[in-house]
């Protein structure tokens, strides 16, 4: 970054339109030229996240943004589990 290096395990592209840290990265693009993601919104680059208008070349609304999200995060969670996991409470009794 501008900033300076950083190491992590995950990151989330949450850029807005501006795609530059996610291409500079690596990660595939469509013939829209968005972020090119899976149903979890993981791109081509393992471990590494696009989410809202990033992977959008037209409906960018927040709570699109906010769903994108969670579905990343609800990704990492499961892979740092090492099982599927779910946000959701289940009762201890529940059938």
């Amino acid at each position: 970054t501008d900033d300076g290096e950083y190491e992590t395990r995950y990151v989330v592209f949450a850029t807005g339109a501006s795609r530059d840290l996610a291409t500079d990265l690596g990660c595939a693009t469509t013939a829209e030229d968005t972020v090119d993601v899976g149903i979890d919104m993981e791109t081509s680059i393992e471990n590494a996240y696009a989410v809202g208008a990033v992977v959008r070349a037209e409906t960018w609304q927040a709570i699109i943004s906010a769903g994108d999200g969670a579905a990343a995060a609800l990704d990492v969670l499961s892979k740092e589990k090492g099982e599927h996991f779910h946000d959701f409470d289940t009762p201890a009794d529940a059938p």
